[in-house]
């Protein structure tokens, strides 16, 4: 379990890759800034692609920065704090279920 805040925020140890340090500047940035990079009024700061589906509790957008050999990665990303899946409401499960049922359908 993370110790700080900042630790809870994101995992540095995830951000090492071969992108010319696009990526590690970014994870950097959102933890000097100590911000949730997923709250919505952050989320433009360090993601440029748009948000293509948007439900009560979810919206999806595809990843910036993709896994290497992957033909698409989607982040599904909850509109309340969570830290683990225990938390979700079954109405959340549902709309998430469908979101990436939806995603799979018109991403073939």
């Amino acid at each position: 379990m993370p110790n700080s805040s900042s630790e809870r925020l994101v995992n540095q140890n995830n951000a090492f890759r071969q992108d010319g340090g696009v990526y590690s500047d970014v994870i950097k940035g959102i933890t000097e800034r100590g911000e949730c990079p997923f709250c919505r009024e952050n989320l433009r700061k360090t993601h440029s692609k748009p948000i293509y589906a948007e439900g009560q509790y979810w919206l999806a957008t595809e990843n910036a920065y993709p896994y290497e050999n992957t033909s698409q990665h989607l982040l599904f990303i909850a509109k309340s704090h969570i830290e683990t899946i225990e938390e979700l409401t079954p109405q959340g499960w549902e709309e998430l279920r469908q979101l990436i049922a939806d995603a799979r359908i018109e991403r073939k």
